[in-house]
């Protein structure tokens, strides 16, 4: 088609100018010197997927990867700080595309993509491992209890903990878990401690930090208690206070076992 064609066609609610600029700034179309659109690569990809709920979370990929709107930025703290700040518009697409909550990879992975081009980060693999070991800590802590945590880390990093389990399948009294994970050798690898994870820990009756090493085909765990945690938190001196702590996994060698 030719763009005085597209400009010429209706739409219930938005301009066909308004669309192509959309589609325009998104690369999902180009324009040649004789003035026809064509679908550009990116477009077409989109096309080809099933399902309008893929389209849709296509479309928002794009929108988000494209836009620097400030409350964006706040992806990296958890979908919810961007579905309370977002305008309306782009809150309700986000559920309409089924990711405003739920636990599939697909979302897991959208959300993650935004909050890693958000902070610059381009070491996808770091939390990709972080992942991996709240994944592990959610099979782990399902057979122990037999009901499924609550996942809180996709909606927040504001909770000091990653799950919201139960101290046993007998008692429902909430347990909260903190999950590390590391695929280096036990020997070199390396949890990093928040003063708001600690400070949580410390003040909470019941908390576990999960420590996964998946060097070897089989993952290990170890279960570490506040007390067992404390030795190695710094103190804060004078008018001086600590934000992050780093922490060895061989400190804790003995209570390794696999999982």
């Amino acid at each position: 088609m030719f763009v005085s064609e597209l400009k010429s066609l209706r739409f219930s609610s938005t301009s066909a100018h308004s669309v192509m600029e959309n589609v325009s700034a998104l690369g999902w179309i180009t324009e040649g010197s004789d003035g026809r659109v064509s679908i550009a690569h990116r477009g077409q990809e989109c096309l080809e997927l099933n399902h309008a709920t893929e389209q849709l979370r296509f479309l928002l990929t794009d929108y988000f990867l494209l836009r620097q709107d400030p409350w964006l930025q706040l992806a990296r703290r958890g979908r919810i700080h961007v579905l309370l700040q977002a305008p309306p518009e782009i809150a309700q697409l986000l559920h309409e595309a089924e990711l405003a909550e739920g636990e599939h990879d697909e979302v897991v992975r959208f959300w993650d993509e935004i909050a890693d081009r958000v902070r610059g980060d381009k070491d996808r693999n770091r939390t990709e491992v972080g992942r991996t070991g709240e994944r592990l800590s959610i099979v782990y802590e399902t057979k122990r209890t037999g009901k499924k945590p609550r996942w809180v880390a996709l909606d927040s990093d504001e909770f000091g903990y990653d799950l919201l389990s139960m101290a046993s399948a007998s008692d429902t009294a909430p347990m909260k878990v903190e999950c590390k994970c590391s695929e280096r050798p036990l020997r070199e690898a390396t949890l990093y401690l928040t003063r708001n994870e600690w400070e949580t820990a410390d003040k909470s009756e019941r908390y576990s930090f999960h420590l996964w090493n998946t060097a070897s085909h089989q993952p290990k765990l170890a279960v570490i208690g506040v007390e067992d945690m404390r030795p190695h938190v710094p103190e804060n001196r004078r008018s001086g206070s600590w934000e992050t702590a780093q922490v060895p996994f061989i400190a804790f060698e003995q209570m390794f076992s696999f999982s």
